[in-house]
């Protein structure tokens, strides 16, 4: 088995930081109202948990674009089109489980399970993302700035 590469843990260890960074705040205002409403459930479950997964979505692509192009490399218009789109896509579904969770939280009606189910697997897989494209242009970045200056 080969071992991990300082590139890609360094890279690693960045997008970890990156993501504290997004989700620690919602995290806490999340905690907050799960204490006031004395339910954990509230915590995972809450609306709030989309509004991270756009702030994700957006920083994620940011800084991968931002870190391939600090090595002089471009982003292919037809990559960053595609991830642009995919970006979207990922806030307009977000908005949207947002809007529908708003409207059951005014009419004090549970939320579908389906929403639910939904806004988690979407934050979920925009984390997956997040720490694909920020770690993994950080250690494109590192790698290539070592090896530049050998």
């Amino acid at each position: 088995m080969a071992a991990v590469s300082k590139y890609f843990k360094a890279g690693l260890l960045f997008a970890l930081f990156e993501y504290l960074l997004i989700v620690t705040p919602v995290g806490i205002y999340v905690a907050i109202e799960a204490i006031q409403e004395n339910s954990m459930q509230f915590f995972f479950l809450s609306p709030e948990w989309a509004i991270a997964t756009i702030f994700l979505s957006f920083v994620g692509i940011a800084n991968y674009v931002k870190e391939v192009e600090s090595t002089g490399r471009k982003v292919l218009h037809s990559y960053s089109g595609i991830l642009g789109l995919s970006n979207v896509l990922i806030v307009v579904a977000a908005v949207l489980n947002t809007s529908s969770s708003v409207s059951h939280i005014l009419h004090d009606t549970p939320d579908s399970k389906e929403a639910m189910i939904f806004r988690i697997a979407l934050f979920i897989i925009v984390t997956i993302l997040f720490f694909i494209a920020v770690g993994g242009s950080r250690s494109y970045k590192l790698k290539h700035k070592a090896n530049n200056e050998k």
